[in-house]
């Protein structure tokens, strides 16, 4: 079934995040992001407006936010003052539990910004609203929602070096989650499955990113997916954005870039993890992709 190719496919390649106690009255907004942005509320009651939504949020409830539209959030619709979200969570190495407004009667909320993986992105994400209500009823069928709830708080309370990690893996968790439930709903539901009725791309995006190492070429995967390879090529280019080579190509080095900056192996490892024989060639490759060698760039993410 394609909706569960679809949940196959969903992940976050590195989430930030923050537990938030507020007290009334308090406001804050965020402008469009490049990131999906979830919030789960502990505490409420929360007022929220933000991609073409608005409504109270109350403890158990969810937001998601797909494509990281503009947004608010404030102790109540009639409050005006606004603090950058951005601001608020700008924090020191380490420190994730913010304050804001007064001390009476707080509220408690989690705040995540996730990266989506690239093939999520464009098999999932693109498929959904611009923002996603989420009450207690619908994503607490188990408990699952309210245990990560409880595991992230606890990553915030007693931070960890691997915080940032495991916060990013119960992350994915509650997407799988958010997504089990939104994809049982019939209107959405029927709109992703008449969007990506064949899944075939979405197959060939499996094959890629699950042996992203193997010697992938067009006609291989055309081959693969039951295409002819100038069918396979034009469709893989229109729900990408970019031709079969070149999305692989982008992989490899994303991947690369993640090792770099988040292990301490050599630059010959990256290069190698990426499927490059020749240093030189990846390097060649990793600056034109990201501006920056190898080198300059893991000092500059550290």
């Amino acid at each position: 079934m394609e909706l569960e190719r679809l949940l196959t496919m969903a992940r976050f390649r590195a989430t930030s995040f923050g537990v938030v106690n507020a007290g009334a009255p308090w406001g804050v907004e965020a402008p469009d992001i490049d990131y999906a942005v979830i919030y789960s509320v502990i505490s409420g009651p929360i007022w929220f407006e933000g991609g073409g939504l608005s409504d109270t949020l109350n403890a158990g409830d969810v937001v998601f936010l797909p494509h990281g539209n503009r947004h608010r959030l404030a102790s109540g619709p009639g409050v005006v003052a606004m603090d950058p979200l951005m601001e608020l969570l700008r924090r020191k190495p380490g420190n994730y539990i913010f304050n804001h407004g007064s001390e009476d009667a707080p509220i408690q909320f989690i705040a995540g910004g996730s990266i989506w993986d690239a093939a999520a992105k464009t098999t999932v994400a693109r498929f959904l609203p611009e923002a996603l209500i989420l009450r207690k009823d619908e994503v607490h069928r188990t408990a699952h929602i309210a245990g990560i709830n409880k595991m992230v708080v606890k990553e915030g309370v007693s931070p960890r070096p691997q915080s940032g990690h495991v916060v990013n893996g119960l992350f994915n968790l509650m997407l799988t989650e958010i997504l089990s439930a939104v994809l049982s709903t019939p209107k959405i539901a029927s709109s992703v499955e008449s969007q990506s009725a064949s899944g075939k791309i979405t197959r060939a995006l499996l094959l890629i990113h699950n042996s992203a190492l193997s010697d992938w070429t067009g006609s291989l995967l055309a081959q693969r997916v039951g295409l002819s390879r100038s069918v396979f090529s034009r469709k893989f280019a229109q729900e990408t954005g970019c031709p079969p080579g070149a999305y692989i190509k982008q992989l490899r080095l994303q991947r690369a870039a993640d090792l770099l900056r988040h292990s301490h192996v050599s630059i010959a490892d990256a290069a190698e993890h990426a499927g490059y024989a020749s240093l030189p060639s990846f390097c060649q490759a990793f600056k034109a992709n990201f501006g920056e060698t190898p080198h300059v760039w893991r000092q500059a993410k550290a």
